[in-house]
């Protein structure tokens, strides 16, 4: 890896494996905990929320580049895409790979909780309802049992009350579990313990293996015990929430007619579908049991088949994409090196490379796309004893279907974490992060900076986290006097630096992102060469309040959303727009109604 050149340059990095934990006594019924729900909502539910950024509003030489800094975490997204293929009665296929930066942790965060003494709280045949909640007083979390139930929706209607009402003043509940059994129980204590997951692979690396913080830019599921967060390929994930009826719908999302149910009606020819996602244009999707995708139908028939190949990954297999078939038969295959752990990787500067070939069986012209990769070696420490050393890829170069190369490069930045201590200033776990520092495309460069925060990791833990403060972009250029110097960017262009106040999970000023109260205000703000400025800002709701731009001359345009409609959280339904310059001062509004499903 090149050499950085800001503030991350001397950092060493490792992989930590700390184990660390305390014990939490209860004082009352009310404190006591079902231990298995809380270590399955932090690990399958709150850490991949982190990582996927849910629940918020989803935002010439590169003209298949897209880039996006968020407003509202500071996460820089690129999204670029390398093929696009014209499909039958537009079924289309696009080819396209992302990067983001709250998705380059090299691992996986992962929680343990054990418990200690248990009591029984109920007793009978039926669906019992646990509730998982942050009890405000104590800042702890802790369970309410409401009962059982004798029918399955009768239990869902309870627990779909108490997570949309909030009716208990003292608490925030965040989860609910139904199961069908004879006696419930639960711990009076429980014990957090935090450490690396034994899959040192991070979910895109599992899915995809481009390198740290890459993906391509198709739909999956991700599957995280009994909760499932789906991948839309764009950037935005959404946690699925099953029904009584058995019917997934996707929290936030900006519309009704979008849903994922339970499906085995569609095979690829190697595995049996178990879900489907059906949008607004019936167009389904079909994912398999690990949450891979099988293959896309449109209404008219028409189909895109996708098939996988098991690859080793820190000594676990995964399946990622060998081969797609679009919908008038061009084949997309994929041919994976394996030689990262070769002796002579560094000393022969070689790369593994990911190479697709697209062919048609009418023609023997083929086109290739290349992605080559290079490896970082990291560090294991556990208890701060050296364990063992790895290597791990990072995406170094790519090669277009012209033979034009892309190159990136990394900051290789440390994360810390803790999940029962909001301080991170101990013998914390941690893990490493891709940063990128650089895209360098055939004409020219894109840079940036980042600096480190800390953010609520459930309601007892915290970590840290990475926002861009400046990107900008130069010219490529040829030092002909010094070849050896070989190309660098010249110039500075469209250069824009970001400051930030008060942070999307309410770290520090509340616990938990639960009790953050909607006066809450959060967001960022931008600065360009020309002076002018942009302030975004949210409410404690995530959503939308204010975007004020400001020219250098004083002049200003301010945008307020005053309303949002009530079945879509992100949907304004009145907006405000004021134009100021001097003294003068111009509103207009502008009022939006929607249909059921969600449409303007």
């Amino acid at each position: 890896m090149r050499q950085a050149i800001s503030c991350f340059k001397n950092i060493v990095v490792a992989i930590l494996i700390f184990i660390i934990g305390s014990q939490v006594s209860a004082p009352s019924v009310h404190a006591q905990i079902d231990n298995k729900q809380l270590e399955k909502v932090l690990n399958g539910l709150v850490t991949p929320k982190l990582v996927n950024e849910s629940n918020k509003p989803n935002l010439a030489d590169r003209s298949g580049v897209s880039e996006t800094i968020d407003p509202a975490t500071g996460t820089l997204t690129l999204s670029e895409i390398d093929l696009t293929l014209p499909g039958k009665d537009g079924l289309d296929l696009t080819l396209g790979r992302l990067y983001n930066s709250s998705q380059a942790e090299v691992g996986t965060k992962r929680v343990t909780v054990t418990s200690g003494s248990s009591q029984t709280v109920g007793s009978g045949a039926g669906y019992y309802v646990t509730l998982l909640y942050w009890d405000i007083a104590t800042n702890k979390y802790a369970t309410y049992f409401p009962g059982y139930y004798a029918d399955q929706t009768s239990a869902y209607n309870v627990a779909d009350h108490y997570l949309k009402n909030q009716p208990d003043s003292g608490r925030r509940y965040i989860d609910y579990n139904i199961d069908y059994k004879t006696v419930q129980y639960v711990q009076n204590s429980y014990t957090t313990t935090t450490k690396i997951y034994p899959d040192e692979n991070s979910y895109s690396r599992q899915r995809y293996d481009l390198g740290g913080g890459w993906s391509m830019a198709f739909p999956s599921l991700q599957i995280e015990g009994s909760y499932i967060h789906y991948h839309d390929g764009t950037g935005a994930a959404y946690v699925v929430k099953f029904d009584a009826s058995n019917k997934g719908k996707l929290e936030d999302y900006g519309r009704t007619d979008v849903e994922l149910l339970r499906d085995s009606t569609y095979t690829n020819g190697q595995m049996t579908s178990t879900y489907v996602l059906v949008d607004q244009n019936k167009k389904k999707t079909y994912f398999g049991s690990d949450g891979r995708l099988l293959g896309i139908k449109d209404r008219f028939g028409n189909e895109i088949k996708f098939t996988h190949v098991n690859r080793l990954m820190n000594g676990k297999n995964y399946p990622v994409i060998s081969k797609i078939v679009d919908s008038i038969g061009r084949n997309i295959d994929f041919a994976y090196q394996s030689n990262l752990s070769d002796p002579n990787f560094d000393k022969q500067n070689m790369t593994e490379n990911i190479t697709i070939t697209v062919s048609h069986p009418s023609t023997t012209e083929k086109k290739t796309i290349t992605y080559a990769k290079k490896r970082e070696e990291v560090s294991i420490f556990e208890n701060g004893t050296l364990i063992g050393k790895r290597y791990e890829p990072y995406l170094y170069r790519v090669t277009d279907l012209n033979g034009y190369n892309t190159y990136y490069n990394y900051y290789l930045a440390s994360e810390k974490f803790s999940a029962i201590s909001k301080s991170l200033g101990g013998s914390e776990a941690g893990t490493a992060v891709y940063l990128l520092q650089y895209a360098m495309y055939p004409h020219s460069t894109s840079f940036y900076e980042y600096q480190v925060i800390t953010r609520n990791w459930g309601g007892e833990g915290a970590y840290q986290a990475f926002q861009v403060t400046s990107r900008f972009d130069g010219l490529n250029r040829y030092n002909y006097d010094d070849p050896s110097k070989g190309i660098y960017a010249q110039g500075l262009y469209n250069k824009l630096d970001y400051t930030y106040f008060g942070d999307v999970t309410g770290y520090p000023t509340y616990k938990v992102e639960e009790v953050i109260p909607e006066s809450y205000r959060f967001g960022s703000e931008s600065l360009n060469q020309d002076g002018l400025k942009i302030r975004t800002t949210f409410n404690g709701k995530k959503q939308l309040l204010m975007t004020e731009h400001t020219a250098s001359n004083g002049e200003k345009i301010t945008e307020t959303v005053q309303s949002y409609d009530t079945a879509f959280k992100y949907k304004p339904t009145k907006v405000e727009t004021k134009t100021t310059s001097g003294t003068r001062e111009n509103k207009l509004y502008q009022t939006y109604k929607y249909y059921s499903w969600g449409d303007l």
